[in-house]
Parts: structure tokens; sequence; C-alpha cells
């Protein structure tokens, strides 16, 4: 199961213009994607559950839905 850190939540306000880091807990050795904004990146948890994955600078924008998936689940 893929859990985003609490920080993470609906109406989050992210910084734009420079790289984003997101990051959680899963199942050992998970490969984690994070979409927004037409990107997505993608990272592994460690042996711990813990990941991160770091996305390219964003744009300024007022309505966007950051998606999570990792294998069959999927979290916006």
């Amino acid at each position: 199961m893929i859990k985003p850190a609490v920080l993470f939540q609906n109406s989050m306000i992210l910084q734009q213009d420079k790289n984003i880091s997101i990051w959680g807990d899963s199942e050992p050795g998970v490969t984690v994607a994070i979409t927004v904004q037409g990107q997505t990146a993608t990272g592994t948890a460690d042996d711990n559950g813990k990941w991160c994955v770091t996305l390219e600078p964003l744009h300024t924008s007022f309505s966007e839905t950051v998606v999570v998936t990792a294998e069959n689940e999927r979290i916006e």
C-alpha cells in the first residue's frame, strides 16, 4: 500500500520553478510514480519502505491533480 506523507493532501501548495520532492511509505522495493503537469518521475522504496520522488520544476497553476501510482494502486 502506498501512502504519501501527511504533508501531501488536498489543497496543498507546491513551490513553482524549483524541483519538487514528494515522499512517503510503501512496501519495500515498490516503484512509485508521480505524475503532474504532464511529467512523470519515479522512485523505488528502500528496505524500510521509504520512497522519495523528485519532479522537475512546476509552472504556475491553480488547479492540478497529482497522481501517485505503484503496482495496482492509484492515489489522486
